[in-house]
């Protein structure tokens, strides 16, 4: 078969795919609703991890990309869902929702989560935390001590921790180490009571001082192309950090729904 045979039929298939996929996200839109008139969370775990345990029974050889796909199929859903369900509430019941919500800040080492992290806190009146200052303080460790000592497998146990402990807490700004949302259980274990936001900045101007895996330009530029499906699958907002702290902060309490 030649490769312009091969890629028509690839075509086909993706024109099959976009109606099933508007379909679904509609049908994510009724269940919204449904969730909403009779006050249930959007995060249903359970289901989520019955479809993921199906499809790896029925993907075969692409149980891992099946997996993938449905994953960010799942997060467009939620993201979309935490928009219709919080959209249309009278003023009061918007603003008491607002208040226990988390403002999650996800990004690359180096892009300026804990500046904007304690920022947006204050400007908003909101307690602050900071997984990689959680697991140091817990450690009595810096991070670069963690990684030379333990390895990132150790590192990133204490992490999932220290996100499950932030989780815990409504009406914080939470900033994420870099590599936190690579994990779904972290993922998981946020998105219930989040509203995540990217912090986009460009890698030349990404700080590296004390970040064990940002070895240079090019170590990051790499690690920027993996990460950023990920990044932007899980986000509800992306905000772009190349101006003043005060700029940023206001644009993302702007974007705040």
């Amino acid at each position: 078969m030649e490769l312009s045979e091969i890629r028509e039929k690839i075509d086909a298939v993706d024109q099959k795919l976009l109606p099933l996929l508007l379909e679904r996200m509609h049908l994510a839109e009724e269940v919204a609703y449904i969730k909403k008139e009779k006050g249930l969370p959007i995060y249903n775990a359970q289901r989520e991890r019955e479809i993921l345990d199906r499809i790896s029974r029925e993907a075969g050889d692409y149980d891992e990309y099946a997996k993938k796909f449905f994953l960010n199929l799942f997060e467009l859903s939620r993201s979309r869902q935490n928009q219709l369900m919080f959209a249309d509430m009278q003023n009061t019941d918007q603003e008491k929702v607002k208040k226990r919500i988390n403002i999650v800040l996800i990004g690359m080492p180096g892009s300026g989560k804990t500046t904007m992290g304690e920022a947006v806190a204050a400007e908003m009146e909101r307690p602050f935390y900071d997984t990689d200052h959680m697991i140091t303080w817990n450690t009595g460790m810096e991070i670069l001590e963690i990684f030379d000592k333990y390895g990132e497998a150790a590192f990133r146990e204490m992490e999932t921790k220290a996100v499950r402990e932030a989780a815990k807490h409504t009406g914080a700004v939470i900033a994420v180490g870099g590599g936190a949302p690579l994990r779904e259980e972290n993922r998981m274990l946020l998105r219930p009571n989040a509203w995540v936001c990217l912090l986009e900045r460009p890698v030349h101007l990404l700080e590296r001082t004390g970040r064990p895996l940002s070895l240079s330009i090019e170590v990051l530029e790499k690690m920027e192309a993996e990460r950023s499906s990920c990044y932007h699958s899980f986000a509800d907002a992306f905000v772009s950090n190349t101006d003043t702290i005060k700029a940023c902060v206001e644009k993302i309490i702007k974007a705040f729904p």
